[in-house]
C-alpha cells in the first residue's frame, strides 16, 4: 500500500488513508530512560536494521524500541529508522487512537534526534512534512507544520529541500484562505524561498521548475499581485539598496507579474546596474527608460 504523496497534501492538505491495523507497542516508548545495558548498544542497532533491511518491521520494532530508549545518544541512524518504520506503521493504521499514538512517536522520535543530533533546520523540515501528511486535517496542525516549514528554510537557506519550500507556501495558502494567516506573510514567505530559487536557478534547471509550481499557485490564489510586493519590498529598499541579491530578487518577482512600470521595479533595476552592471542590465534599464518617456 502507498503512502502519502506530495500530490495529495497540495493545496488542501488533506490525507486520506486505507490501512490495515499493526502491532501497537506505543506504550513502551519513554521519554527518557537509563542505559542498564548500554554495552549491547550497537549489536542491537545492527539486529533490528536486520529486519528493516527486509521490510519486517514488526520484528524490527521491539528492539528497535530498546534502543531508543537507552542508547538515546549512540547512533542518528536510530532516528532516521525510526522515522521510517513509524511512517509505515501510520501509513498502515486506521483512523483512531493507535494511529494517533503512533503519529505522536514519530513527532517524539524527530524531537529526540534534534535533542541528541542537532540539525534542527533539517528536522524541522521533515517533521513538518509529517504533520501535514498525517493531521492535515486539523488547521491549527497545519498552522504549527507552516512555522516549522519557515524556520527550516531559515536554518537551512540553499540547502532546503524542495519539497519544504512548496509546503511552506502551500500550508500558507490553506492558512490564508481559512481567514488564519494574513497574505503578507504568504508574500514574505514567497520572498524569502525566491531569494534561494534565483541562486539555485543558477545551478540547476529543476529550481526552474519548483518556482514555477510555487508561482503558480499564488497568482490562481490571487495572493501575489504588483500591490502586494510593492507592500512588501517598498519598506526594506533602503536598508538593502547595496545588497545584489535583494535586487536581484525583486526583479525576478516583479518580472513575473509584469509589474515593470513599478517605481520599486524601476529602483531595483538601477541599484542592479549600479552595483553589478552588465549588458543585460544596461539594456534592462534602458528599456524602462524608454518605455517612461525618460531617455535623455
Amino acid at each position: 500500500m502507498k503512502g502519502p504523496t506530495l500530490r495529495h497534501i497540495l493545496p488542501a492538505v488533506m490525507v486520506s488513508m486505507l490501512a490495515l491495523p499493526m502491532l501497537a507497542q506505543e506504550s513502551q516508548v519513554k521519554i527518557y530512560s537509563s542505559s542498564a545495558d548500554r554495552e549491547n548498544c550497537m549489536p542491537n542497532i545492527s539486529a533490528y536494521r536486520t529486519f528493516l533491511k527486509l521490510e519486517l518491521y514488526e520484528d524490527a520494532q521491539p528492539t528497535w524500541l530498546k534502543v531508543f530508549n537507552t542508547c538515546p545518544d549512540s547512533s542518528e541512524l536510530i532516528y532516521v529508522d525510526g522515522a521510517n518504520m513509524y511512517r509505515h506503521f501510520i501509513e498502515n493504521t486506521p483512523a483512531g487512537p493507535i494511529r494517533e499514538a503512533r503519529i505522536d512517536t514519530l513527532m517524539l522520535i524527530y524531537d529526540r534526534r534534534m535533542e541528541y543530533f542537532g540539525g534542527e533546520g533539517n528536522v524541522l523540515g521533515r517533521k513538518g512534512k509529517d504533520i501535514l501528511a498525517f493531521r492535515g486535517a486539523d488547521l491549527s496542525q497545519v498552522k504549527e507544520a507552516n512555522g516549522m516549514l519557515r524556520k527550516s528554510i531559515q536554518l537551512e537557506g540553499l540547502e532546503s529541500r524542495d519539497n519544504v519550500m512548496q509546503l511552506c507556501i502551500s500550508s500558507g495558502v490553506v492558512l490564508n484562505k481559512k481567514g488564519l494567516m494574513d497574505e503578507n506573510q504568504v508574500v514574505a514567505d514567497y520572498v524569502m524561498i525566491l531569494e534561494y530559487l534565483v541562486q539555485l536557478e543558477k545551478q540547476s534547471s529543476r529550481w526552474k521548475r519548483i518556482r514555477t509550481r510555487i508561482e503558480q499557485q499564488l497568482l490562481t490564489e490571487n495572493i501575489l499581485s504588483c500591490k502586494t510586493l510593492d507592500s512588501h519590498f517598498e519598506p526594506l529598499m533602503e536598508q538593502n539598496k547595496t545588497d545584489v541579491t535583494f535586487q536581484e530578487t525583486i526583479l525576478s518577482s516583479y518580472r513575473v507579474l509584469e509589474c515593470d512600470r513599478s517605481a520599486i521595479f524601476l529602483a531595483a533595476s538601477e541599484n542592479k546596474y549600479r552595483l553589478a552592471p552588465s549588458p543585460e542590465s544596461a539594456h534592462s534599464l534602458a528599456r524602462q527608460f524608454i518605455s517612461r518617456d525618460d531617455l535623455e
